[in-house]
C-alpha cells in the first residue's frame, strides 16, 4: 500500500527537462511528429510536450525564464548596518541584531547627519 502511494507522489513531482531533451522535442515536432506521438516517444505528458512547443513558438527559446524570487525586506544600507553590528559583537542573536539595527535607524531618523 505504501509503495503505490510513493509512486503516485513521484509521478506528480515536476521534473525539469534538460535543454537537450527540449531541443529533441522541438526537432521532432518540426519533423512532423504529432504531440501525442512525441509524448510517447520522450516519455513525458502531452501537456508537458505542448508547453515546450508553445514556449518555443512564442519566445524562440526553450530556456527557462528566471523566477522573480522573494522580494527583499532589507535595503543594502540595512544590510551594512547589520554587518557592522554583528562584527562588533559576534555573540548577538539575530533578533538582538534586528533590534539594534532598528534602534540605530530610528536614531538616524531623529538626528540626521
Amino acid at each position: 500500500m505504501v509503495s503505490t502511494w510513493v509512486l503516485r507522489i513521484d509521478k506528480m513531482r515536476a521534473v525539469n527537462l534538460t535543454s537537450k531533451a527540449k531541443f529533441v522535442i522541438i526537432f521532432l515536432h518540426n519533423e512532423g511528429y504529432a504531440i501525442r506521438k512525441l509524448s510517447e516517444k520522450v516519455g513525458k505528458a502531452k501537456t508537458t510536450v505542448h508547453q515546450i512547443i508553445k514556449k518555443f513558438m512564442e519566445t524562440g527559446s526553450v530556456a527557462d525564464q528566471p523566477g522573480s524570487g522573494r522580494p527583499r525586506i532589507s535595503t543594502s544600507r540595512d544590510d551594512k548596518v547589520l554587518i557592522r553590528i554583528s562584527k562588533k559583537d559576534h555573540h548577538k542573536t539575530s533578533s538582538e541584531l534586528a533590534k539594534n539595527a532598528q534602534n540605530q535607524q530610528e536614531q538616524q531618523l531623529r538626528h540626521p547627519r
